[in-house]
């Protein structure tokens, strides 16, 4: 994040109108990931992200996010306890 605020004040960047409330669910274009899957997607494309913590950091954290969504992709939730008990 601070290397995000530190390129945005050193190249003038303008950041747009202030979120307020659920960022979700604002209609204005909205660049929030929607899930884990697409956030790791993001991250581990961006070049803004190579280019100010380093290729290797990059594929570190782009790598622990894979990891991260496999485990969470194994994980059985109360909601799917509790949807697919009902419906059996």
């Amino acid at each position: 994040m601070r290397g995000q605020l530190s390129n945005g004040i050193e190249n003038e960047f303008d950041p747009g109108p202030a979120a307020t409330g659920n960022a979700y669910a604002d209609t204005r274009k909205n660049d929030v990931p929607r899930s884990l899957a697409e956030a790791a997607e993001r991250f581990a494309q961006s070049k803004f992200i190579a280019e100010t913590f380093g290729v290797d950091i990059a594929e570190h954290y782009t790598l622990l996010a894979q990891y991260e969504l496999r485990q969470s992709q194994q994980t059985v939730t109360d909601w799917e306890l509790n949807r697919y008990f009902e419906s059996a």
